[in-house]
């Protein structure tokens, strides 16, 4: 088992590296994410290190096509690759997205990243 620490501020986040096998954060700014994923690294942190994105679409429709370029066109997976992140998940349940459409939208970018959906 592994415990992984949800951390935000520096000092959470060099408790992260200390005491967990690895760290959760955010990624409302990726200039911000960056300089968390250096502050557990400094820390001496070494574990996985897990990046979560907030897809929002003020006063936008959540279709399939908005979606994937929200993820690919914005660079989401690029900038996550880039600032050292090892996992990144993708969080569709604080914008009201009911569960089917949910699945559309990740079948969707299965099909533009050529995963199996």
């Amino acid at each position: 088992m592994a415990l992984f620490i949800g951390a935000l501020t520096r000092h959470t986040i060099e408790r992260a590296a200390r005491i967990g096998d690895g760290f959760i954060t955010v990624a409302l700014d990726w200039d911000e994410t960056l300089t968390k994923i250096w502050w557990y690294q400094d820390a001496g942190g070494t574990g996985t290190v897990v990046v979560n994105t907030i897809p929002a679409y003020p006063g936008t429709p959540i279709t399939p096509a908005t979606f994937t370029d929200a993820m690919l066109t914005d660079l989401d997976l690029d900038r996550a690759a880039k600032a050292d992140a090892d996992e990144m998940h993708l969080t569709l349940n604080l914008k009201p997205v009911d569960p089917d459409s949910q699945v559309e939208l990740l079948e969707a970018l299965a099909a533009k990243l050529g995963l199996p959906s």
